[in-house]
């Protein structure tokens, strides 16, 4: 199972002065800046979260740490230190970045690349101006979906009230919205797989509401989709194949075609909205 240590730094370090720590700093210190840490799914991914981190003040670092929940908790020191490693795993991967933290920052964690069906927790500690870092930890939850679930697809589909796509040639095109009509819960038909003017902005003549690929799309359980073109020309037979990505919730697919002679395959995201 991977594992990501995020380090999130909001301000330049300080010395420390915990009792624990090998670094001293002068009296006065500073008192501890509490903070709270809230996670909340991206709206329309499932592979992202945005985390809500608040200070009480300007001035503090926060250090915070992603972890399967069912890894030993670390702690204050641990996070400080950047060597927290897992029961499972002693391999930890530390990343930095430095923002301006005011009365509260949002930030964006994307989890894709870890394990998909797992839950997450992250482990924050404040860090002050005078380098004292919160003994408190602090935590948030985020769930990584399982991706690869059968019938994921499906369900995005069903719960889809409008539909975008942006055709691909080896140029820019112009964004379309397809009429699309649900026939079954894994069937529809699209009056076009690319867009009325893509024909004419790929061949530079005026071609509009002609050749637009009009098809259906059947939707797989293992989250992949089969076209098939339903044009009274020939250009369309082949059809096309794609497949669903959970992630921001698109279909990518590409299209067969005998219009542009020599042309690779027409690729085309298309957006669940």
């Amino acid at each position: 199972m991977k594992k990501i240590l995020l380090l999130l730094s909001l301000s330049v370090f300080a010395v420390s002065c915990n009792d624990d720590d090998l670094y001293v700093t002068a009296d006065p210190a500073r008192p501890v800046v509490p903070i709270t840490v809230a996670a909340q799914q991206v709206e329309g991914s499932l592979c992202s979260y945005d985390l809500s981190i608040s200070a009480a003040e300007t001035g503090a670092t926060v250090l915070y740490v992603v972890l399967p929940t069912s890894d030993r908790v670390p702690t204050s020191k641990e996070i400080y230190a950047g060597h927290y490693l897992p029961v499972t795993s002693p391999v930890v991967n530390i990343e930095t970045e430095s923002v301006d933290l005011a009365a509260g920052e949002t930030f964006d964690i994307n989890l894709e690349d870890l394990a998909s069906g797992d839950s997450y927790t992250i482990y924050a500690v404040s860090v002050n101006a005078d380098g004292i870092r919160s003994e408190t930890v602090y935590t948030a939850a985020a769930v990584v979906p399982d991706l690869n679930a059968s019938g994921t697809a499906i369900a995005a589909m069903s719960a889809a009230t409008s539909f975008s796509g942006v055709p691909n040639l080896g140029g820019d095109f112009d964004a379309f919205v397809p009429v699309v009509t649900k026939t079954s819960d894994t069937e529809y038909t699209f009056n076009t797989f690319w867009g009325t003017t893509f024909v004419s902005q790929a061949t530079g003549g005026n071609f509009d509401n002609q050749y637009t690929y009009p098809g259906k799309m059947t939707i797989n359980a293992d989250n992949t989709v089969k076209i098939v073109g339903t044009a009274t020309q020939a250009y369309d037979n082949n059809g096309g194949t794609g497949v669903y990505n959970p992630c921001n919730n698109t279909i990518e697919y590409t299209l067969q075609e005998t219009l542009f002679t020599g042309a690779p395959p027409v690729t085309v995201v298309l957006s669940l909205n």
